[in-house]
This record gives structure tokens, sequence and C-alpha cells, in this order.
């Protein structure tokens, strides 16, 4: 039976210096990769979630703007009709 993880190396001894070897170096990550410290990760994804938030904020103030003026609108056409109303109440008496 092949010992898969040992497949490629002519014995034991060649695996287990490749194992140190990459233990010492790190991983290899290749060529153009780079690897970014976690702070710096960290306060991206701060700056990204305070992004979000100032969005979401805006969107709930435009939202409330619109509530208001649609609700001034129909209590600007209820006071017109309660007007009107008033208006032919006083024609007929």
């Amino acid at each position: 039976m092949t010992n898969i993880r040992a497949h490629g190396f002519e014995s034991k001894a060649q695996l287990e210096e490749y194992l140190n070897d990459i233990e010492s170096t790190g991983p290899d990550l290749g060529p153009g990769s780079s690897q970014v410290p976690i702070e710096e990760e960290i306060e991206r994804l701060w700056k990204q979630v305070a992004e979000l938030r100032n969005g979401i904020s805006s969107v709930l103030r435009a939202t409330e703007n619109r509530a208001r003026r649609s609700t001034s609108l129909w209590l600007k056409i209820g006071t017109v009709m309660a007007i009107l109303f008033l208006g032919r109440l006083a024609q007929n008496l």
C-alpha cells in the first residue's frame, strides 16, 4: 500500500527535512501575493463598518424626511377638504 503523505519523497528523512524547512520559513504565498498584517486588516474593516453606518444613517434620514413630507401632504389635503366642506356648509346656511 502506498503512503500518500510521503508520496514524492524518497525517504522519510527527506519528508521530515521538507516539513522542517516549511515550518522555519513560513508559508510560501507565491509571486505577487503579500500577507497583510492583521492590525491593518482590522483597521480597514473598521473603516468599512464606519462607512456603512454613515450610509445607513443617511438612508434612514432620507426615509424619515420622505415620511414627514407624505404626512404633511395628506394633512394639507385634509385641511383643504375641511375648508371646502365648511365653505359649502356656510353657503347653504
